[in-house]
C-alpha cells in the first residue's frame, strides 16, 4: 500500500523581506486568550542561512543570531 504525504510547500523569502515571527513562547493552549495575536515583529530578512532558514533583523539594526525557519514566518505587509 503506497502512502502519499502532502508536504506544505515552503515559502521563498528574500533579504529585504519584511516577516512575522510565530511566538512558540505563547503557543500552548492557557497561556493565551483566543483573540490574542501569536505574531511578533515586524523582522526583515537579513540573509538566507540555508534550506528555508533565514537570519532576521530587528528594525533597529540588530541581527538575530540564530537562524529561523521559514514554516516560523509569514509575510508583514505594512500599512500604508
Amino acid at each position: 500500500m503506497k502512502v502519499a504525504f502532502k508536504y506544505s510547500q515552503h515559502k521563498a523569502f528574500k533579504p529585504g523581506d519584511l516577516v512575522l515571527l510565530w511566538d512558540k513562547r505563547r503557543e500552548k493552549p492557557g497561556i493565551h486568550k483566543k483573540w490574542d495575536n501569536l505574531w511578533i515583529g515586524p523582522f526583515k530578512i537579513s540573509d538566507v542561512a540555508g534550506m528555508n532558514s533565514y537570519h532576521l533583523e530587528t528594525p533597529n539594526g540588530e541581527v538575530i543570531p540564530l537562524p529561523m525557519n521559514g514554516q516560523l514566518l509569514k509575510e508583514y505587509y505594512p500599512e500604508v
